[in-house]
């Protein structure tokens, strides 16, 4: 909805484990699909298989980077970690990076801390702000 082309997405009649794509100008807006109604819940079989698609359309495509929200968690009761074990799996041995959003909130303090762990102490070392940041990123 956001890109405003979902209709372009229903017309090419993907089925589960599939993946189905738009491209932009500035991107490639790929979705998984997991399951076939929206309510109902996916499984880690069709998860790891669209996500095995996905690692073939990224190859075929020489996309390099993705971006994405952590998938198949929250209302899907899927477990991240077992589904981010399954990613590690399925991209190993390749060039594509993933950066995977998440909604964490962090208080000031809790973001003051992680700041001064990765600058103050020995392992983080007095890099500057422009290091110590993308460490922390």
């Amino acid at each position: 909805r956001k890109f405003g082309q979902t209709e372009e997405l229903s017309n090419q009649k993907k089925s589960v484990t599939e993946i189905a794509s738009i491209v932009t100008e500035e991107r490639t807006i790929i979705c998984l699909i997991t399951k076939e109604y929206y309510w109902q819940k996916p499984s880690y079989e069709n998860v790891f298989l669209a996500l095995t698609n996905l690692k073939h359309y990224c190859i075929s495509e020489n996309i390099t980077r993705l971006a994405m929200p952590k998938i198949a968690c929250g209302l899907d009761e899927l477990q991240w970690p077992e589904v981010r074990t399954m990613m590690r799996y399925i991209f190993r041995n390749t060039q594509v990076q993933k950066l995977i959003f998440t909604d964490n909130k962090y208080s000031k303090e809790e973001k003051l801390k992680i700041i001064e762990e990765f600058h103050n102490t020995p392992m983080g070392g007095h890099q500057g702000i422009a290091r110590t940041i993308k460490r922390i990123k």
